[in-house]
């Protein structure tokens, strides 16, 4: 789930070469209304693979958007800090990148 312009957003994830690690990609495009925000997409995958909010893990840097998004949801959230992202407590995790949630996540 990534918000932004799908072209762009799209090239960004190509780009990573990350797109084959996901079975479903949800994009929030603003030139696309109405947007649904983010928990309705986190909420979409859950009830498709059928899988407990609780087992579900949202990362992301905004505590504005996808840390709240899935706290509202009852779903294990962390936080990525990066330069210019502050700490936030609302978060239940916090790591500098991926390597270490993949650490926390017992991968």
């Amino acid at each position: 789930m990534t918000s932004g312009f799908e072209k762009f957003q799209r090239s960004k994830i190509e780009g990573l070469g990350v797109e084959a690690a996901f079975s479903d990609i949800y994009f929030d495009d603003p030139g696309e209304p109405p947007r649904k925000g983010k928990g309705h997409y986190f909420a979409l995958a859950y009830d498709k693979y059928g899988v407990d909010p609780k087992d579900v893990w949202v990362i992301g840097d905004s505590a504005e958007s996808e840390i709240a998004a899935g706290n509202a949801l009852g779903m294990k959230t962390v936080q990525i800090l990066r330069a210019g992202v502050e700490r936030h407590a609302s978060a239940d995790y916090h790591v500098t990148g991926l390597h270490e949630f993949a650490k926390l996540a017992g991968a």
